[in-house]
């Protein structure tokens, strides 16, 4: 399964990349703008708890010129970010997908 893969994919890392110290790790990448409300959660709670559990730095930020989508940035160990954005493509997946069955989305969320 999807465990395994990550798993696998973790023990390939070069071993600098293994280093918990190593903070240096960044990804970014596109969020949906509907889906941000969601992703960030009620004050925060849902950045803050990935950011938290995968001991990293969660930024949203606008992309300019596309008013469509937010720039998701993560910061911190290889392995930290790798869970960080599986937590947050996660989210973002679930959230598209009741937007695309058409169910009733949560206040303050657009469909």
């Amino acid at each position: 399964g999807g465990v395994e893969l990550v798993a696998g994919a973790i023990e390939s890392l070069p071993p600098r990349m293994l280093d918990p110290a190593d903070r240096s790790q960044q990804v970014t990448f596109a969020c949906p703008a509907g889906c941000v409300s969601a992703v960030i959660g009620k004050g925060g709670a849902g950045v803050k708890e990935v950011a938290a559990a995968t001991q990293t730095k969660i930024q949203i930020r606008e992309i300019e010129g596309n008013p469509s989508e937010r720039a998701v940035i993560v910061t911190g160990s290889a392995v930290g970010v790798a869970a960080a954005y599986l937590h947050v493509a996660g989210r973002i997946a679930a959230v598209e997908e009741l937007a695309f069955v058409g169910e009733a989305a949560p206040p303050g969320m657009m469909a």
